[in-house]
């Protein structure tokens, strides 16, 4: 529709704006007037740049209750209330105002600022009403982002719901005033990204970098009202913030006098760093290092298993508990967004020491910091609480964390690293999924040559080992979360071992009772009987033989253990292996592709159970493999995919506990969509993705250095799609 316009700016009593007629501010930069976004045909009352195009609109009126047709009127009344009428003469949308006035009067504005004032006072103190108190998706210069703490009134901006509908999405940026104020960024009621609290220049997540002599900010906190606004030092420069539909916080600054386009200056939440606790409580968030997050010294993860699969929200704990009956000390972490601080206090006229002292005479306090970098620093933010959403930042704040008195010694100041340093052990530790296979083979020949059985022999043969492997000592440094995790799968997998004999097979009329093993023909895998951990349950499982404690690599009836040592194994004339308990009820069997002739099952040397028909070695004519159910280990050779003919997934899935080995939260799994990924899940949410196979390493992986013990192999064709390790 062709939009007819005039120069007037102002309604008074009696006038109106039609459909098709339009205000323009004097300095011609704005315009009002109805329009329909994108492919949609409903009508909305807006204010957008005049001179740019396409229209890029600031404000929307009625953006929840659009008109269907072209017959929107906007007047104003005697009480200074702007009225928004469709053709039915109903009230689609109307203002408000503070009082009543003698002479109202509507005006845009050069700002974008649609006011109502009385006759010709022109104080922004005395508006009747402003648009700039009822934000969109687009904040402005010199609109406030907030809350009046006397009225009541909060200055947020919310998303549109799509590029063709205006009405309020799913997400708003808004300043939480509880604690010291901060930026959020929510979907819904969840906070998405946290650009911080305010150090007197800037946002504590914002880097330096990004500060330009273009704008003027303001940050206001007091008894009154809490805000945030910027403005721009030259007039002429056109600068709008918004939200996008998506959830991205976008700023356009000027116009590209060749495309006409808008200039995107930055954006918000440009990271992973940026998601919202990443991390947990006490640790930090580096997108240059690896892993991304680390806890902060003198602390440690609340879990380790989760930890060691990058599932990192449960966070850090402290190594040691703080006791305020002895002074207890602090570390001192530099180049850093600050902590949330909806549980700190401040404390505006005190110097840094005094704000030690301050935080040491109150045994709830756990960390401090300078409240305002400007001119050497000044005041005092105390936080009370788990210190979380903390990420590395370059030219970032320093923060001192409470720790205690017994931790004190051989302290060091921890400016998170820029990556560069940990180049050599990213490449050297390889990847998380391979990379580990190779030091943990190394380390399990190294325990066949020395036969090492307890604890202490344990700890000192790994550190042989990555001394032979990482001679250098930052690397060493670096690799201590691995020696944990090989550790841990062979301390905390201790089960009853049971009598063995050499017999590789079991053939019709043979069977395996508890206290009986298979043992491949190269004495490297054992099958048997055992309860993991505290448990009395015997399970069916296979392990390394000569490792001790004992490894299990594969459980049979990992979701229906037997209650007693009753459990028999046997093979049936269809190929079928049958675990049944004392009363004969079968507890867990396997399946067979066809029937066999003369159905045997044996243990190879690769730690696979198969089942064949006679002497028939070929795997392409295996009936039944137990590689292809795979437990909470990758063998060598296992593949990790799907057969596309079949239906069949290859996938892994942890352990519930180290006592009981039935499915436990996680999963490792190629996703066959697209271009195949391989994701780690909680439950059904993703919580790691490694990427897609790029023809060497997956995307998302450090490189994978050509090493002696392994081999990869990534297949995807019509058939099968899989990725497996082969080792040498």
């Amino acid at each position: 529709m062709r939009i007819a316009t005039a120069t007037l700016d102002t309604i008074t009593l009696g006038q109106s704006i039609r459909d098709g007629e339009t205000l323009v501010s004097a300095d011609q930069r704005f315009e009002l007037g109805f329009f329909s976004p994108g492919t949609s045909r409903s009508r909305y009352l807006g204010i957008w740049y005049k001179k740019v195009a396409p229209k890029t609109t600031a404000w929307v009126a009625n953006r929840d209750t659009p008109i269907s047709d072209p017959s929107g009127i906007l007047n104003i009344n005697a009480g200074g209330i702007l009225v928004l009428l469709n053709s039915t003469n109903d009230t689609v949308w109307s203002s408000n105002a503070s009082r009543t006035p003698q002479n109202p009067v509507a005006v845009l504005l050069g700002s974008g600022n649609l006011v109502v004032k009385d006759g010709n006072d022109n104080n922004p103190d005395n508006f009747l009403w402003q648009s700039f108190d009822y934000p969109g998706d687009t904040l402005l210069p010199g609109m406030k982002l907030g809350i009046n703490l006397v009225t009541g009134l909060e200055w947020f901006y919310t998303s549109w719901k799509s590029t063709d509908d205006p009405s309020q999405g799913e997400f708003t940026a808004i300043i939480d005033p509880h604690g010291f104020p901060q930026l959020f960024l929510k979907k819904g009621p969840v906070i998405l990204y946290r650009p911080g609290s305010w150090n007197g220049l800037r946002f504590t997540g914002s880097a330096q970098s990004k500060q330009s002599s273009m704008f003027l900010y303001n940050f206001v906190s007091n008894e009154k009202e809490v805000f945030f606004k910027y403005d721009v030092q030259d007039s002429s420069v056109l600068s709008r913030v918004v939200l996008t539909p998506s959830g991205v916080v976008q700023r356009f600054t000027g116009i590209d006098k060749t495309t006409r386009t808008w200039l995107e200056y930055n954006s918000g939440n440009n990271d992973e760093c940026d998601n919202y606790a990443k991390c947990g409580a006490h640790a930090i968030c580096n997108m240059n290092n690896f892993p991304t997050c680390t806890c902060f010294d003198k602390f440690k993860p609340k879990s380790q298993l989760q930890w060691s699969i990058y599932n990192w929200s449960a966070g850090c704990v402290r190594k040691a508990p703080l006791d305020c009956k002895h002074e207890d000390g602090f570390l001192k972490i530099e180049a850093i967004k600050l902590p949330e601080t909806s549980h700190s206090r401040t404390e505006k006229y005190i110097s840094l020491v005094e704000c030690k002292k301050s935080c040491l005479s109150n045994c709830s306090c756990t960390a401090y910091a300078t409240l305002d970098i400007r001119e050497g620093g000044s005041g005092c933010l105390l936080w009370f609480n788990d210190l979380i959403d903390i990420k590395y930042i370059e030219g970032g704040q320093d923060l001192y964390v409470r720790i205690a008195a017994s931790e004190l010694g051989n302290i060091e100041s921890r400016r998170q690293p820029s990556g560069k340093k940990h180049v050599n052990v990213i490449i050297i530790v390889a990847s998380t999924i391979s990379g580990m296979g190779a030091l943990v083979l190394a380390w399990i020949m190294y325990m066949r040559k020395t036969k090492l059985k307890n604890k202490d022999d344990i700890l000192s043969s790994i550190k042989s080992i990555l001394m032979h492997f990482l001679p250098n000592a930052s690397m060493r440094e670096s690799m201590k979360f691995f020696r944990l995790l090989i550790l841990y799968c062979f301390l905390f997998s201790s089960t009853r071992i049971a009598s063995t004999t050499t017999q590789d097979t079991i053939t019709l009329g043979q069977s395996i009772r508890d206290g009986e093993t298979l043992v491949s023909a190269d004495e490297r895998f054992e099958l048997g009987f055992f309860s993991p951990g505290t448990s009395s349950s015997p399970y069916l499982g296979i392990w390394y033989k000569k490792v001790a404690p004992k490894t299990t690599v594969w459980v049979a009836n990992r979701d229906t253990p037997i209650s007693d040592p009753s459990g028999i194994l046997n093979i049936n004339a269809g190929g079928i292996l049958v675990l049944l308990n004392s009363t004969n009820d079968t507890v867990w069997s396997s399946n067979a592709s066809r029937t066999p002739q003369s159905p045997v099952a044996v243990l190879l040397g690769s730690g696979n159970l198969v089942v064949k028909d006679g002497n028939d070695n070929n795997p392409d004519n295996f009936l039944w493999q137990s590689f292809d159910y795979p437990g909470d280990t990758l063998l060598p050779d296992m593949k990790l995919g799907i057969n596309l003919v079949t239906g069949l997934e290859w996938f892994y899935t942890s352990w519930k506990s180290t006592d009981d080995p039935s499915q436990g939260e996680f999963t490792a799994i190629i996703d066959p969509h697209g271009s195949p990924q391989l994701f780690f899940k909680m439950g059904p949410v993703i919580v790691y993705r490694s990427g897609s196979w790029n023809g060497v390493d997956w995307t998302g992986s450090p490189q994978l250095k050509p090493n002696p013990y392994s081999t990869y192999n990534f297949v995807s064709n019509e058939e099968e799609l899989n990725d497996c390790d082969v080792f040498l």
